[in-house]
């Protein structure tokens, strides 16, 4: 229905503008933002990215996070 798929697209970009800076226990604590920072944590970052990316596919049905604007604001290619 119209009113899930509004829904749907508020909740992804509320997500999206959220998420970089959640403390999250995948990266060390660190949000996405500041894991973006360093090596290390660029290659902690895109591991994660590239595992809920996949996961996120495998969800038929739901409309998939935009991957491609966290990446941007990360600045991860």
């Amino acid at each position: 229905p119209p009113e899930i798929s509004r829904m749907m697209i508020e909740f992804n970009r509320e997500w999206e503008r959220t998420w970089p800076d959640e403390k999250l226990p995948a990266l060390g604590g660190l949000t996405p933002r500041q894991a973006a920072r360093t090596r290390e944590g660029r290659e902690r970052l895109e591991s994660l990215l590239w595992t809920v990316e996949r996961v996120g596919r495998m969800a038929p049905g739901l409309p998939p996070p935009v991957w491609k604007a966290i990446r941007k604001v990360l600045r991860m290619p």
